[in-house]
């Protein structure tokens, strides 16, 4: 059984489960999408995935609102 980590890097764990390359390819798109909407700053995907990750968890109630 493959261990990981939840202190592991966000983004890399939220693609590890996709094996095919043409729905990483539409999640990652889809993902820079809804970063954009949020306004979470231009960066690489995992800078943004960490920076959403942060605002998440000091603020539960923002991160609820812009995933709904």
């Amino acid at each position: 059984m493959l261990d990981i980590s939840l202190d592991s890097d966000p983004y890399s764990t939220f693609l590890f489960a996709m094996r095919s390359p043409k729905t990483k390819e539409k999640v990652v798109g889809r993902l820079r999408m809804f970063f954009d909407f949020v306004r979470i700053p231009e960066g690489t995907m995992d800078q943004r995935s960490k920076i959403f990750i942060d605002k998440g968890k000091n603020d539960q109630k923002w991160a609820f609102i812009r995933i709904i």
